[in-house]
């Protein structure tokens, strides 16, 4: 009986733990969480080599900050040899803005998984941009 009772607990622990947008409730938290990002964009309306970089972005409450890396290796880009350029912004539900720097805006969503894909903009340029969990090299 106890151990049928444990694996009903488990089940309805696993079934609310699924259905809740787990990423969602961390950009919102009160505590801060810190998570690291590769992101990569590129110019919308032309196809080209990508630029990339890394992210570290803290959420809290809302509010977002971190610093950017870049590691293109197509140079010229908009944050070309940018290293530790701040990172400002905020999100709403599953929505998310922020900049890099003081020019590069990105407005876009963030899914349950934290990945973010949205649009940016610099020096009137559009970007297609996209950024998900993870370090160089992780695989994931």
């Amino acid at each position: 009986m106890r151990k049928h009772a444990f694996s009903l607990l488990f089940a309805i622990v696993a079934v609310v733990a699924s259905a809740s947008p787990a990423f969602a409730i961390a950009t919102h938290s009160a505590q801060p969480v810190t998570v690291n990002y590769v992101a990569a964009f590129e110019p919308q309306f032309r196809n080209a080599f990508p630029f990339s970089g890394t992210m570290e972005m803290t959420f809290r409450e809302g509010i977002v900050s971190g610093t950017y890396r870049d590691m293109s290796i197509r140079p010229g880009g908009p944050l070309h040899n940018g290293m530790n350029l701040p990172i400002t912004g905020g999100t709403s539900g599953g929505n998310i803005n922020f900049r890099i720097g003081s020019d590069f805006r990105v407005q876009g969503t963030i899914a349950q998984d934290g990945t973010i894909q949205g649009t940016a903009q610099y020096a009137g340029r559009l970007y297609n941009f996209l950024a998900k969990v993870g370090t160089p090299g992780s695989g994931g």
